[in-house]
């Protein structure tokens, strides 16, 4: 979501992880591509790409313990574009 300050934070819950609210105060996880060729005249990457953040819901608790699963959220990002702008390995 570029431009929104406030959407993407992945880091850092209390390390004892027994906060009742998220504390996710820092964007420190990516996903980054590079296509082979031009990109077009907006200088986007064509197709789709969609993500998502795991583990920064009240919903996500470990049970009755009501914990935190981790320290850091993940992060889970689905691509979809012609394979025709990336180079092979």
């Amino acid at each position: 979501h570029p431009g929104n300050a406030f959407v993407g934070y992945t880091c850092c819950q209390d390390e004892i992880l027994a906060t009742r609210t998220s504390i996710l105060d820092e964007r420190i996880d990516f996903v980054l591509i590079r296509p082979a060729g031009n990109l077009g005249s907006d200088n986007r990457l064509p197709g789709s790409i969609h993500a998502e953040i795991l583990g920064e819901e009240v919903g996500d608790w470990t049970g009755p313990s009501g914990l935190w699963p981790s320290d850091h959220a993940g992060l889970l990002a689905s691509i979809r574009t012609p394979s025709s702008l990336f180079r092979s390995p």
